[in-house]
């Protein structure tokens, strides 16, 4: 018996994966972490990291999750999701591991991982931006990223927050803005309302489906049609909560005309996309560009290393 249970640990440490979060900014940050599925990794869920240090741990080979970077935070008053000025999460330092996914604007990297063999992976904007980012990995997979600081080139009516110095940290996506003016419910920006019918027919029942599908195509779109259902109510909430129920609207009688392009961060940017950050999540159909959700063979055993101001 011992030597069975033995056994089984042994395969089970082989199969973790090892991550490391390196912050090469040059000021603190307080990196965030979140699991969907998968089991919890080995490091709490957040911590602080000093300029140029970085810390390593495992996640399970199975792990699907979330890392981000939060920015000027303070938990001696104030431990809830609004002790950082962008990036908060309920639990104050340590997220909850239940509700602490990240009050936007924040750029995420985001891992599903040998889900039916394939790691999928991405840096995504679908939450806005506030630290420029890059995920590496040993394996010769590819390098997504968004290195440009977005803040000072962000459109005016989505920049900020600001830092006491009247420098813009962030940059919303304009989903949260609409949220933030009460229009969350109905907004082509948010895919809600009179703008639900832009959506793929299998969402719907897809956004009520457990975490644990297996099925190649649902693993696949599994970073991006969970993840919008969930931000939705996010957004109408205004609250970071992963594990509220959804229930989807009727179809309008007569929905008006659903823009030719979803509507992304990226598009809006001055320069171009091309100057910016092509390589990461824009929106949550950006999947057909080909350079915004990515893959690597499970098989490779890849170990990651995301890097905060690459």
């Amino acid at each position: 018996m011992k030597s069975t249970v033995l056994t089984l640990a042994l395969a089970s440490a082989a199969a973790a994966r090892k991550v490391t979060v390196y912050n090469a900014c040059p000021f603190t940050i307080w990196p965030a972490m979140f699991t969907n599925a998968g089991g919890l990794p080995s490091q709490p869920t957040g911590w602080v990291a000093n300029a140029f240090t970085s810390v390593s741990f495992d996640v399970p080979a199975q792990w699907n999750g979330r890392i981000w970077g939060r920015r000027n935070c303070d938990f001696s008053t104030n431990p809830g999701p609004n002790s950082c000025l962008t990036g908060g999460c309920n639990g104050g330092l340590l997220c909850s591991t239940t509700t602490g996914t990240g009050v936007p604007p924040v750029t995420l990297a985001e891992f599903n991982l040998n889900a039916d063999g394939t790691d999928w992976y991405d840096v995504s904007l679908v939450d806005g931006y506030n630290l420029p980012m890059r995920i590496t990995n040993n394996a010769g997979c590819p390098n997504p990223d968004c290195p440009v600081d977005l803040g000072p080139i962000c459109p005016s009516d989505l920049k900020g927050p600001y830092d006491s110095a009247g420098f813009p940290v962030g940059c919303k996506s304009a989903c949260l803005v609409d949220a933030l003016a009460g229009k969350a419910g109905d907004s082509p920006n948010c895919c809600s309302g009179r703008y639900v019918l832009s959506l793929p027919p299998f969402l719907p029942r897809f956004m009520t489906a457990p975490l644990t599908l297996t099925q190649p195509q649902r693993a696949r779109d599994l970073p991006a049609l969970r993840r919008l259902a969930l931000r939705f109510l996010q957004y109408v909430a205004v609250l970071p909560s992963p594990s509220l129920p959804f229930s989807p609207s009727p179809a309008p009688r007569s929905p008006p005309p659903v823009p030719r392009s979803p509507p992304s961060l990226q598009h809006r940017l001055t320069p171009p996309p091309e100057g910016n950050c092509p390589n990461s999540y824009a929106y949550a159909y950006d999947e057909s560009s080909g350079t915004a959700l990515w893959t690597c063979p499970a098989s490779k055993s890849a170990e990651w290393t995301i890097t905060f101001c690459p």
